[in-house]
């Protein structure tokens, strides 16, 4: 009878359980701050606004490469101290009343490395167009101005992936994207830094 109950235990130790499907691609969502830094002709006085990523991409063709892809947005609503000159010419400092947009779309290369069964990071390298539309009002007619413009540009991202069901998982993406704009006083660069939690669906 003990070797009977014995060989019962090898065969079922023998078995393998049955391992959770890895899935190759999900596609999520995300919000969270955003931080404007680099800005000179602000005098990076933007302080923290909001980011909204709309579509999370990302697609892995084997254990560790793979590719991503991105559609996100900012906005900042702030008081700022512009640099700018008077009538004359001679250089001050406004403070205006500032609204800045940025919107990204973007695709690249992502590496992947797996912590464990359900969580890994992904590193990703990101080409694509930065659109920034920006207003100043200022409390006088020295510095009033709108602009619009759309430049190429580049990201790193930073992504950690746990999966906590069959085809969820919750993100947290660390993202720096630099471009260069121009502004009344030359071309200037830009960065927004941007943090953000979401929710992704694994297929």
């Amino acid at each position: 009878m003990s070797k009977s109950i014995l060989l019962v235990i090898l065969f079922l130790g023998s078995l393998s359980a049955p391992a959770q499907k890895a899935y190759k691609g999900y596609v999520g969502f995300g919000v969270g701050p955003s931080f404007i830094t680099d800005y000179k002709f602000v005098n990076n006085s933007l302080g923290t606004g909001l980011n909204i990523n709309l579509i999370n991409f990302s697609y892995s063709f084997n254990d560790r490469w793979g590719i991503t892809a991105t559609c996100s947005g900012g906005a900042h609503i702030n008081q700022a101290s512009v640099r700018t000159s008077d009538p004359n010419g001679n250089p001050i400092t406004v403070t205006s009343d500032y609204t800045g947009a940025y919107r990204l779309i973007m695709l690249g290369p992502v590496y992947s490395y797996f912590i464990t069964e359900k969580s890994k990071l992904e590193l990703k390298l990101r080409f694509g167009q930065f659109y920034y539309q920006e207003e100043f009002k200022a409390s006088s007619s020295v510095f009033n101005m709108e602009t619009a413009q759309s430049r190429l540009t580049y990201s790193l991202g930073l992504t950690y992936q746990y999966r906590f069901a069959k085809r969820w998982a919750a993100l947290t993406n660390l993202d720096f994207t630099t471009a260069k704009i121009n502004t009344i006083g030359g071309e200037e660069s830009i960065s927004p830094i941007n943090l953000t939690a979401g929710i992704a669906f694994l297929f």
